[in-house]
């Protein structure tokens, strides 16, 4: 039987609650990735190599319940768009847990304009998005040092 754990913390004097349940292994690990790559918003976070150092958590999620995309064309600073979000009660750390649920996503090369504007930036042509954050609300996790799966998920 799966073991759960179940956590309360105040972040920004607002309640949390997350839960993580240890899972049985998935019988194809392939067929998952492919899984979870043709779901809305798929993000897989693998780490992978055989030193000590190397990384500990390979994270996947889809679907997330909120997105941040700043284009380009919207002259919008990424970076203030992201802390705005991050003001909210959306944004924890809760040290129980590798990651809970919460922002996953990336700047773009070009939203660095928004951190040295003197540099010269040339214009975008490929007309990518400067930042595009989801939030998720459950994650697949996978501990490659322990071998074990389990899925975790926070009330947002």
């Amino acid at each position: 039987m799966a073991r759960g754990l179940y956590c309360e913390g105040m972040v920004r004097n607002t309640p949390v609650r997350c839960f993580s349940r240890t899972i049985d292994p998935p019988g194809n690990v392939a067929g998952l990735r492919q899984w979870v790559a043709a779901r809305d918003g798929a993000v897989m976070l693998e780490s992978h190599g055989d030193l000590e150092s190397d990384g500990k958590y390979s994270i996947y999620a889809w679907e997330p319940v909120r997105r941040l995309t700043v284009s380009a064309a919207a002259g919008v600073d990424p970076f203030a768009a992201l802390a705005l979000l991050c003001a909210s009660r959306h944004c924890f750390e809760i040290s129980d847990f590798p990651y809970v649920g919460g922002w996953i996503g990336f700047f773009g090369y070009e939203a660095g304009r928004f951190v040295e504007p003197s540099a010269g930036w040339r214009k975008d042509e490929r007309r990518l998005p400067l930042a595009h954050w989801g939030l998720y609300d459950t994650l697949l996790i996978y501990d490659r040092k322990v071998d074990r799966w389990f899925v975790s998920a926070v009330e947002l």
